[in-house]
């Protein structure tokens, strides 16, 4: 009892830790400290281990507003109180499961949510493009080219080109803006734009006409990727249902023969159980290998 009063006033310690704080002011001495703020200190962890950056990148692709160490913390402190409730309901490996799962599960979204935005991006950037062809035939410069799409296009590609062209109006080159970008989204496609532009202010020409044909390339592109995912729908289906199945029915087995299912816990047991999710996670990453073709 005592250890658990301990436990949770240190746990309320964190929380109030983690809000965002103001700064205190020493009357007598007439300057200002900041107080002990651990979402910074994370952060300055995160900064020294070279994880920070990824970690900001991944939020902003994810839409979430919050900075790395306060995420990092929030995720934490809620972690530590499922595991708490957790272990008062079910006992230590339960609780350590409790622990572990919203962090798995916040990973998990994070990367769902960054590889839907980089996808919806990839499917809207031929469109993009002819915006920008269109654009330039009319007489503007590429600059007010961007300007329209950043106005005109669908989310994500608006707030991405209004964030690159912000990035230009900072002092930042056009060109170093627009391959950020396409690092920032993993798209090879707008490499070759972004290579097109840079030999156009090199040797001149027509641009429009240069990324007319890039344009025609990345639309081949695209169409034989939505080929490759409609031929390989069926595969990804079997993998989702081959790596859900045995979970299923181990937890309808441990709901309806909970005395048997407790002999998986001890000696042998648990050397098959493992043996049997290591050849699942074989299986599932096997089965993905097959199915995910890269064009």
């Amino acid at each position: 009892m005592i250890f658990g009063v301990v436990f949770f006033v240190g746990l309320l310690g964190l929380a109030l830790l983690a809000m965002p704080q103001r700064r205190v002011k020493r009357s007598r001495l007439g300057i200002e400290r900041e107080p002990i703020n651990l979402s910074r200190s994370v952060d300055t962890f995160l900064q020294s281990r070279g994880k920070r950056q990824g970690l900001a990148q991944a939020l902003i692709l994810a839409g979430v507003s919050t900075e790395p160490g306060t995420f990092i913390l929030r995720l934490f402190i809620g972690s530590l109180v499922v595991g708490i409730v957790t272990l008062a309901l079910g006992g230590p490996l339960l609780a350590l499961m409790g622990f572990v799962a919203p962090l798995l599960v916040a990973r998990m979204v994070v990367k769902a949510k960054g590889r839907k935005r980089r996808n919806s991006f990839a499917e809207q950037l031929p469109d993009a493009i002819q915006m920008i062809i269109t654009s330039l035939r009319s007489g503007f410069g590429l600059s007010q080219t961007l300007e329209i799409v950043a106005e005109e296009a669908e989310e994500p590609t608006r707030s991405e080109i209004a964030r690159v062209m912000s990035e230009t109006r900072m002092g930042r080159d056009l060109t170093d803006a627009m391959q950020s970008l396409a690092e920032r989204m993993d798209n090879q496609d707008l490499q070759w734009v972004v290579g097109a532009i840079n030999i156009n202010r090199d040797t001149g020409g027509n641009l429009a006409e240069i990324l007319e044909n890039v344009g025609s390339t990345v639309r081949e592109r695209a169409r034989m990727k939505r080929k490759v995912r409609t031929f390989t729908a069926e595969g990804r289906m079997s993998a989702r249902v081959l790596t859900a199945l045995p979970l299923l029915m181990a937890l309808l087995q441990w709901r309806v023969n909970p005395e048997g299912f407790e002999s998986f816990f001890s000696g042998l047991g648990l050397l098959l159980l493992g043996a049997c999710g290591a050849l699942l996670v074989v299986g599932w990453l096997w089965i993905r290998k097959l199915v995910s073709i890269k064009i």
